[in-house]
């Protein structure tokens, strides 16, 4: 007799195993016995729904990476930070109590790491510091990356006190101000602000290593996660709005996010499974 287990709407096969009959001799009473192998099937069986059961997330994620490919999303290497920045991002990450990762993802936004940067407002360097921010915060020099840097460490970890943990009002609040985020009760609706969260989240996903590969670091899968369904929670966030259509700077930074957050949990649940 032949059992297939079915999976799925389309009733496609994934397990198909025979039950046979074993004729056992009894040489005393010169008598055949049949002895039927179901016991031995059904052990079988639940090691491999037991195999079933642990690929399952696996095989889960891989389908959502599939979809995500088709439409468009790209898995992507770590940032290179520069070397002679990195112990900057773990000084000022370790002083003012904020993910480094997190930091170097918005250096990477605000800068790409030009220590020389000046944008059309007039925000200066790695952390893009604006000249009135930053002599509030004690920098003499805007270009000095050390001050910088740790300037914007100060300024991010303050944020995300004053909205009780949450990066994504933090990032608003770096991007446009407090005053926007208490005047919109949330994340407020220009275009730059509302680009520069998903990108940043984008980024930090992706992890870093230094120009030199001496450091390499990842984040957390569930770190990913939790900041993911933060965003999406948070009022104003272009997911979280039903109204809102997705500009294509959006789309691609939140598609690359999934990406990224499902290559981490693929890694993690494989791990596990091994």
């Amino acid at each position: 007799m032949k059992i297939t287990i079915l999976a799925g709407d389309q009733l496609s096969p994934i397990y198909t195993e025979t039950i046979t009959s074993t004729e056992v001799h009894n040489q005393t009473n010169a008598t055949t016995e049949t002895t039927d192998t179901t016991s031995q099937f059904q052990n079988t069986l639940d090691q491999k729904l037991d195999q079933i059961n642990a690929g399952g997330a696996a095989n889960e994620l891989s389908s959502i990476r599939q979809i995500l490919k088709d439409n468009g999303a790209t898995e992507q290497e770590p940032i290179q930070v520069p070397a002679s920045l990195e112990p900057i991002f773990r000084e000022a990450a370790e002083t003012y109590g904020v993910d480094e990762g997190l930091l170097i993802a918005m250096a990477k936004q605000e800068s790409n790491f030009n220590t020389s940067s000046v944008s059309s407002a007039g925000a200066v360097g790695v952390m893009q510091l604006m000249p009135g921010t930053a002599a509030g915060l004690g920098v003499t020099n805007s270009y000095d990356p050390y001050q910088n840097i740790m300037a914007g460490a100060k300024l991010l970890s303050r944020n995300i006190e004053k909205y009780k943990g949450n990066v994504s009002l933090a990032l608003a609040a770096y991007s446009a101000g407090c005053g926007a985020v208490a005047k919109y009760d949330g994340i407020p609706p220009y275009t730059e602000t509302q680009n520069h969260i998903p990108k940043v989240l984008s980024y930090y996903a992706r992890g870093y290593v230094t120009d030199s590969g001496s450091t390499q670091k990842m984040p957390a899968a569930s770190t990913v996660a939790s900041l993911i369904t933060q965003y999406h929670s948070t009022k104003g966030s272009a997911t979280g709005t039903a109204s809102a259509d997705l500009n294509a700077s959006q789309k691609s930074s939140l598609s690359n996010l999934l990406m990224q957050s499902s290559s981490l949990l693929l890694q993690e649940q494989l791990v596990q499974n091994s």
